[in-house]
């Protein structure tokens, strides 16, 4: 919003081409509310990121209702407090425009009116100047004006009327409400008065002199009106309206700054709308096509399938390299699986292993849609290789992706690497709900977070080994020191898992636990 006004005082503001200019505000307005929720794309390539989460337990849900609860005024974050401010601004100011609305329409019907051709003229007997309001013309019929002034004056209000107006500056208020916090909504009204009033008087000049209207305008100089939504003879600045009346039959056209303002706004919406699609990013997603692609069995079929083949080359573990590997392929038209190429690699013998797993995948794909038509659809895989026990600072971060962990050959484990989804997997004691049990008698709300109204989820990740032992518990998301740091010491409480088992053989396997505090 701000700099489409600031294009609007640059080029438009002396351009006399008053109606580009009214619409150019209204635009600049609906483009401002818009432009949030447009999004173009800006590649036809179709991509689709697949996150692969290591295998997820449900979230448990740790509440605070048995503890001290902290003073509501407390439990407020601070968004929660500017929405509640912002929201408080919108109800007082949808109140005044109601008044405003209910003012007027009580001042119509006390004083006596006539239908004319188009509009109703109100005769208000000096209580209230003239102005109008859609089809309403107050008329101030107690001044002494000459038929000639009366004719000037009765013509600048019917342009307000003819030309809808009163529609612009209601759409405007309502611009008001939703965003009554920003200076530049307020600077748009009265810029847009400020052309109202000069179409109105524009209208006017076709009809008499410029110096007998001027002289009208100034001789009615001190006659005020309060009511923001009407269009008032007397409301406007006298200053510049005069300094219009002498210039505008003077100053010639300029058409480059009205394609000089259409050419900004279209290179706004191209910069705010049109988001590129980071092949490389794995929460990056579009929603071009109706249907994406699917795999068959499933989204849990491809998981499992990748997982139970995919290995950690050894001379990769020799090298210690890890990271993220992210490939690329496309699912075409008929459901294959093509065009495999590694957009980021971590090393030549990683990479080769998931082409090859990609390439030897067992099932087929259901094609995405477009419409009721099978069409090409570009997707991205990031797989995570992580050595355990070694330094991470050199790996892509934060566990996004197939997570596929190693072990380097001199820790002399004799499985070569855990898996995340296997044919059984491992089970806390007493399952599922023992494990729900097992973390509320043992988590405690941190004081100092529950007073500060703070919660939310902590994600812990961690290995179930294959003799049932935990291992690199960390936190893959957290809230705040304190919550991770609860999440952290329980973790580390756990007894042993029951392990999983792929082939008939114990295997490590990640898991990934989210624990919800709440108040």
């Amino acid at each position: 919003m701000s700099i489409l006004y600031i294009v609007y005082k640059v080029l438009l503001s002396h351009y006399r081409n008053f109606q580009f200019n009214r619409i150019f505000i209204l635009v600049a307005l609906s483009l401002s509310a818009l432009l949030p929720f447009i999004e173009l794309p800006a590649d036809t390539s179709l991509v689709y990121m697949v996150g692969m989460p290591t295998f997820t337990l449900a979230e448990i849900d740790f509440a605070a209702s048995k503890e001290k609860l902290p003073l509501l005024t407390n439990r407020f974050t601070g968004f929660q407090l500017l929405m509640l401010i912002y929201w408080i601004g919108v109800c007082l100011a949808s109140l005044r425009l109601g008044l405003q609305l209910v003012r007027l329409w009580r001042q119509k019907q006390a004083f006596t009116y006539q239908s004319q051709e188009g509009y109703q003229l109100i005769f208000t007997k000096g209580q209230l100047p003239t102005f109008s309001f859609f089809k309403w013309l107050f008329w101030d019929d107690s001044q002494k004006l000459t038929d000639r002034e009366t004719d000037l004056i009765l013509l600048h209000e019917k342009t307000h009327i003819r030309q809808w107006h009163s529609a612009d500056i209601l759409l405007t208020e309502i611009y008001k409400i939703l965003f009554w916090f920003h200076p530049i909504v307020y600077a748009f009204q009265k810029s847009q008065r400020a052309i109202h009033e000069y179409l109105a008087d524009q209208a006017a000049l076709q009809e008499g002199s410029s110096e007998i209207y001027i002289r009208l305008l100034t001789h009615s100089l001190l006659k005020k009106l309060n009511i923001p939504l009407v269009q008032s003879f007397y409301h406007s600045s006298l200053k510049s309206r005069i300094s219009m009346l002498r210039s505008v039959k003077t100053n010639k056209p300029t058409t480059w700054k009205a394609v000089g303002s259409i050419l900004s706004a279209l290179v706004l919406i191209l910069v705010y709308a049109c988001r590129s699609q980071d092949s490389i990013n794995p929460s990056a997603r579009t929603t071009a096509v109706d249907q994406m692609p699917e795999y068959s069995g499933g989204t849990d079929a491809l998981y499992r399938e990748i997982s139970q083949t995919i290995r950690y080359p050894l001379s990769a573990r020799k090298a210690g390299a890890q990271g993220q590997v992210v490939a690329s392929y496309t699912i075409n038209k008929e459901g294959k699986l093509e065009n495999i190429e590694i957009t980021q690699g971590v090393h030549s013998d990683v990479d080769q292993e998931v082409i090859r797993v990609l390439s030897n995948l067992k099932q087929t794909w259901t094609p995405g849609q477009k419409g009721k038509q099978a069409t090409n659809v570009k997707m991205a895989l990031p797989i995570q290789f992580v050595l355990e026990g070694k330094d991470k600072s050199n790996s892509a971060s934060g566990g996004k992706g197939l997570v596929v962990v190693g072990y380097a050959p001199s820790d002399n484990i004799s499985t070569d690497e855990p898996f995340v989804a296997v044919e059984h997997m491992p089970e806390f004691p007493g399952g599922f709900p023992k494990l729900g049990e097992f973390l509320a008698e043992n988590l405690k709300y941190p004081a100092e977070s529950r007073e500060k109204g703070v919660y939310g989820t902590v994600f812990l990740s961690f290995v179930v080994k294959e003799n049932g032992d935990i291992s690199d518990i960390k936190i893959a998301k957290g809230v705040n020191a304190e919550m991770d740091a609860e999440a952290l010491r329980v973790a580390k409480l756990m007894p042993k898992w029951i392990p999983g088992k792929q082939s008939g053989k114990e295997v490590p396997v990640r898991f990934s636990l989210p624990i919800k505090f709440t108040l």
